[in-house]
């Protein structure tokens, strides 16, 4: 594989670092990655993930835009309030790289939709907002060996953690099955600062990155805490649960 003159131009401030190099670029140009949620979340993960050069980008929404969305959700404007998100990110990520293969998947992650597309992937990143959707995703991820980055904001806190299937724990061995509990509050009830969602899809874009070059120490088997309002940083390991079968399903 060579890369063109503008590919080089492109990704020049990265491939100049070592630990990332020409070979990096290389897996990142042949890389396929799936962003599940063009929201707060999603619109960083994107901007960046299509700037560094994933060859095949693929989103996955079925909302539309919102007045109540544009306070995070940098790719999208006043004029494109109850326009499909996904269509908007894609066109959005195209500008910014043209170079690269953007799918537009303007549907429903279910488990039928996901059954059929989710084998071909090298990661997946979880930008959805409901606790019912990241169990899911963390379920068929599982089920077809796929890395999970995962995020999760509310208010001036977050969480991340990466999911190898069949190397570290899967969010039913930190949380149980919490899925179940229909109290749990969600940004529209508890509120989210624009900036924090930001912060947090910047990251989880530097961990896909990570897992597709195969540098660095990734959120494998780690949970991160974050809280914006002092700054703090805060991990919990975490181990296999014995009543969690996700050992046995990669």
């Amino acid at each position: 594989m060579r890369l063109t003159t503008n590919e080089i131009q492109r990704y020049s401030r990265q491939i100049i670092l070592k630990e990332l190099g020409a070979q990096g670029q290389f897996d990142l140009v042949d890389a396929k990655v799936l962003v599940i949620g063009t929201g707060g979340l999603g619109c960083p993960v994107t901007q960046y993930l299509a700037g560094a050069g994933i060859g095949f980008l693929d989103l996955m929404d079925h909302d539309t835009v919102h007045r109540s969305n544009l306070h995070r959700q940098p790719l999208f404007g006043e004029s494109d309030i109850d326009r499909p998100k996904v269509e908007l990110a894609a066109a959005r990520a195209n500008e910014i790289n043209p170079d690269i293969h953007i799918g537009v998947l303007n549907q429903k992650a279910t488990p039928e939709s996901l059954d059929i597309i989710l084998g071909g992937y090298d990661v997946v990143v979880d930008c959805t907002d409901n606790i019912k959707a990241k169990y899911l995703i963390n379920d068929m991820c599982i089920k077809f060996g796929v890395s999970l980055c995962h995020a999760g904001v509310l208010g001036f806190d977050a969480q991340m953690m990466t999911i190898i299937p069949g190397q570290s724990p899967c969010l039913r061995c930190v949380f149980g099955d919490i899925a179940d509990d229909e109290n749990l509050p969600g940004c529209s009830e508890s509120g989210v600062l624009g900036a924090m969602v930001g912060m947090i899809g910047s990251l989880m874009a530097v961990e896909a990155i990570k897992l597709i070059i195969g540098k660095g120490r990734t959120l494998s088997g780690r949970l991160l805490h974050i809280n914006a309002l002092d700054l703090s940083f805060r991990e919990t390991k975490v181990k296999f649960n014995n009543f969690c079968n996700c050992q046995n399903k990669a």
